[in-house]
């Protein structure tokens, strides 16, 4: 977010809460302004500034790297409120951070992990996982199966389909 070549390529838009995103910025150490915004439309899309859509989950930050129902709960709303923006066509890419399966479980979260919560918001036939590391791209092919399962998973007609 204070990468200036970021912003030639993306307008970033964060979804989360005031208190965690002061709270994160502060344990980094970070020189970093918040601007809240109400609509992507309003955003400055500046290096240095956080453009953010407050989901108004949390009062102040669940405690970094503890697992917990109020983490769960607001990093699955954090994903909803950005997946209804993106099928109202108000964002045209959706970038995620991690989500803690365990702290989803304690919330009481209908899903184990983002590509369900896509599948059943998108009604999308398979959505996949990508991840990009310089110019590495990578994709799971299949979910969670165990090892013993994936040649008989990965057939040719599943990456063709992908």
């Amino acid at each position: 977010m204070q990468d200036p070549a970021a912003y030639a390529a993306v307008r970033p838009v964060v979804y989360a809460d005031h208190a965690v995103l002061t709270d994160v910025i502060r344990f980094l150490d970070l020189s970093i302004d918040l601007h809240p915004i109400t609509s992507t439309q309003q955003g400055h899309f500046n290096p240095g500034c956080i453009d953010f859509i407050d989901c108004g989950v949390l009062d102040a930050p669940a405690p970094l790297g503890q697992i917990g129902a109020d983490g769960g709960r607001a990093g699955y709303t954090y994903l909803d409120r950005a997946i209804d923006a993106a099928l109202a066509h108000e964002l045209d890419g959706l970038a995620t951070a991690p989500l803690n399966k365990e702290s989803l479980q304690a919330a009481k979260v209908p899903f184990i992990d983002h590509t369900a919560v896509l599948k059943a918001r998108a009604a999308h036939r398979e959505p996949m996982t990508l991840f990009v590391a310089k110019t590495l791209k990578v994709f799971f092919l299949t979910r969670h199966i165990s090892f013993r399962e994936i040649s008989d998973a990965i057939t040719k007609n599943l990456i063709l389909d992908a």
